[in-house]
């Protein structure tokens, strides 16, 4: 019989399982329903950021997060982009920014009485960044910058509510962010509002789990590379090539 704990954990952990099939079937519906072949979106994804990109060596694995296993509770409900101006309408900036800092987790608990204990219902990490180059909006470059995303880590754990990969320090990407009432900003539609840059390859750090390794998609800042909105990227290279 397995103990509250081992309950507990095979809840998360079908929760995730789920969510991820959720998104599997909405992608298997759009790719049904436009007469394009998923694999070479797929592969054009990364071939199009690898054309991009120059490799001087395999980019260093990061160890922040090597330990810990990854938990993926499900996903919340977010806004979608299909295209930059839509993308830009929802966005207050939108900048090339370097995480600077280590991030710092804030979790929320719940009493459950089925588990009789305190059970992680959320949790976000703050992140700050640092502005290298201004795309639109009205902010500096140096200016730093607290980026939230819906994942934090606790007991050797990483809870994420996103299909964005958490942030390392030293990675770069283009962020389209959305300022909240606390002068905090989230990405913009969640993983159609943060992308890799020219540079990226060479900076950001190569990331893996414990019990989660994503080869094909880390490049992308995205656990499953499906998540990657290609044609917009294709726009944001195209109009601030960068």
């Amino acid at each position: 019989m397995r103990t509250v704990e081992e309950c507990y954990e095979y809840v998360m952990k079908r929760c995730g399982e789920l969510a991820a099939q959720r998104r599997r079937k909405r992608e298997f519906a759009l790719k049904a329903a436009a007469p394009v072949c998923g694999i070479a979106i797929i592969a054009g994804s990364i071939a199009a950021y690898a054309a991009r990109t120059s490799y001087s060596s395999k980019p260093e694995t990061s160890n922040m997060y090597a330990d810990m296993e990854l938990v993926s509770p499900g996903m919340v409900d977010r806004r979608t982009a299909d295209h930059l101006e839509e993308l830009e309408k929802y966005s207050d900036i939108a900048v090339v920014g370097e995480f600077i800092d280590d991030s710092v987790s804030d979790i929320e608990y719940e009493y459950s009485d089925f588990f009789g204990k305190d059970i992680i219902t959320l949790a976000r990490s703050y992140n700050v960044i640092e502005v290298k180059q201004v795309l639109m909006g009205d902010v500096k470059v140096g200016d730093k910058l607290t980026v939230t995303q819906l994942e934090g880590s606790v007991d050797g754990k990483m809870y994420s509510w996103s299909e964005l990969t958490p942030m390392t320090k030293g990675d770069e990407w283009i962020f389209f962010l959305d300022r909240d009432d606390k002068d905090h900003y989230w990405v913009t539609c969640d993983s159609d509002g943060r992308f890799p840059t020219k540079n990226s390859a060479e900076k950001n750090r190569r990331m893996t789990f414990k019990n989660v390794d994503f080869p094909d998609s880390y490049q992308l800042g995205v656990y499953d590379k499906q998540s990657f909105n290609q044609s917009i990227y294709d726009e944001i290279v195209e109009k601030y090539d960068v």
